[in-house]
C-alpha cells in the first residue's frame, strides 16, 4: 500500500502487517511525480485518502493530487485501488461544500478511468465534530454556539476504524472490487453529542449548554461555520441511509461516539480548555 497519509495513519496499517510506503505531498509546489512513480511501481494496491483532521488542502489542489494519483494507478496497472470517499454534496443537494466536493470529483474521475476500484463512503468523523464544535466559556458555563437547530440524527464514526476494512478489501478483491460500501458506526444528533460530553466530564460538575439557531438565523451571520451547517444539513436530510451492521461485520472492534469520548478524555479536556470550578 502506498499512502499519502500522516505517520499516525501509516502506523495503523503497519501494525496490521501491511507493507506501507509514505509519499509526502505538500500543500503547494509540484507533485513529486518521480517519487510517486517509484512508490507505485510493482505495488499490489493503493489506498487513496486525505486526512480529515489536519488542515485540508484547497479543493483544487486536492483534486489535482487525487486525479494524478488515479492516472498513475491506471498507467502502472495497479491491481486494486481503494478510495476513502464521501457523498458528493453538490450533485445531491446543489449546495457547495469544498470539504466534500473535491473528493466527489476525484471519485467521478476514477470511475471514468475504469480502475479496479473499491469505494468506501464515510460519514462525519468524530474527530471533525469535536474539533469543529468547540465550546466557549461564558462565566461558569461551557456553551456550544452557532449550531443549526436540528433534532434529526446523523451517521458518524472514528475514521481510525477503517484500517481493518481496507485490509480485508485488499485480501478479498473478488468480493470488494467494483463495490461501493457506505460505512457508519453510530447515529447521533446535537443533543446526544452534548449528552455524551456532559457524561464523561460529570465529575467536574460543569454546566454545558448549546445555543440553537434556525437555518435562516444561521445564514444571516457570516461568522457562522457555513460548511459545518451544510454538512449537518446534508447528513440529517439527504445522506443515504447506512446500516451499522455493515461496519460491524467488516470490523467488529469499532468505537461508538460515547466510547470515543471516553478514550479521548484527556485530549478533549485540553481541546475544550476546561477549568474545574473551585
Amino acid at each position: 500500500v502506498v499512502s499519502t497519509q500522516s505517520t499516525g495513519e501509516v502506523a495503523r496499517f503497519q501494525a496490521m502487517g501491511i507493507q506501507t510506503e509514505v509519499v509526502e505531498i505538500s500543500e503547494k509546489g509540484p507533485i513529486p511525480i518521480i517519487k510517486l512513480n517509484n512508490a507505485f511501481r510493482d505495488v499490489y494496491g493503493v489506498f487513496v485518502v486525505t486526512n480529515d483532521v489536519d488542515p485540508l488542502l484547497p479543493m483544487r489542489r486536492e483534486m489535482e493530487v487525487g486525479v494524478k494519483l488515479a492516472e498513475m494507478c491506471e498507467r502502472l496497472q495497479v491491481k486494486h485501488v481503494i478510495y476513502s470517499a464521501v457523498d458528493f454534496v453538490y450533485r445531491i443537494t446543489g449546495n457547495r461544500c469544498s470539504k466534500y466536493d473535491g473528493k466527489g470529483e476525484i471519485e467521478y474521475q476514477m470511475r471514468g478511468m475504469g480502475l479496479p476500484l473499491t469505494v468506501l463512503k464515510l460519514p462525519l468523523s468524530y474527530d471533525y465534530l469535536v474539533n469543529t464544535l468547540l465550546p466557549t466559556r461564558q462565566g461558569s458555563d461551557y456553551v456550544f454556539t452557532g449550531i443549526v437547530d436540528s433534532k434529526l440524527d446523523f451517521d458518524a464514526m472514528n475514521y481510525g476504524d477503517i484500517g481493518p476494512v481496507v485490509k480485508l478489501a485488499f485480501e478479498r478483491p473478488n468480493i470488494f472490487i467494483g463495490k461501493t460500501i457506505g460505512l457508519t458506526v453510530d447515529r447521533i444528533d446535537i443533543s446526544k453529542f452534548l449528552k455524551h460530553i456532559q457524561e464523561i466530564f460529570k465529575e467536574r460538575k460543569l454546566t454545558w449548554r448549546y445555543e440553537k439557531l434556525s437555518w435562516k438565523e444561521y445564514q444571516k451571520d457570516k461568522k457562522n461555520n457555513r460548511e459545518l451547517a451544510t454538512l449537518l444539513d446534508f447528513h440529517c436530510n439527504y445522506a443515504p441511509l447506512r446500516d451499522v451492521r455493515t461496519m460491524q461485520a467488516l470490523n467488529p472492534n469499532v468505537q461508538t461516539f460515547s466510547e470515543y469520548v471516553c478514550a479521548n478524555q484527556k485530549r478533549l479536556t485540553k481541546l475544550f480548555k476546561l477549568v474545574t470550578p473551585t
